[in-house]
């Protein structure tokens, strides 16, 4: 019960603080009133059409990704499939590289071995 009491008593005081000091009459802070809550109303508005907006569109997004997905995935699969193809050929091309050249290697090494020790 202490916080409600102080809420309000605390609103009781700042509200007659502010009957008291203000230099506006009643119908001035009544316009005043009106106008900031037409302001307020219309930036809800606008908030709210920006927030259809977006939403619109994230939700067009995702019917392109969901088109993209059904139409893409296809020959993604098909690209993914040739490159693994090629490059299990290139791997084993470069693996009977590596081999050649590590025979060339040996062979020159043996041949300067034996031209060393002659």
């Amino acid at each position: 019960m202490g916080f409600f009491t102080g809420f309000l008593g605390g609103a009781f005081i700042a509200g007659t603080y502010t009957l008291l000091t203000n230099k506006r009459t009643g119908p001035e802070n009544m316009k005043c009133t009106i106008h900031y809550l037409e302001d307020v109303r219309d930036g809800l508005t606008t908030f709210q059409q920006a927030k259809d907006q977006v939403s619109m569109q994230l939700h067009n997004v995702l019917q392109e990704l969901e088109l993209a997905k059904i139409v893409l995935a296809p020959g993604i699969e098909k690209d993914a499939e040739q490159l693994a193809t090629e490059a299990d050929y290139h791997t084993r091309r470069i693996n009977q590289d590596i081999e050649a050249i590590d025979q060339q290697i040996t062979t020159m090494h043996a041949a300067i071995k034996e031209e060393h020790e002659a």
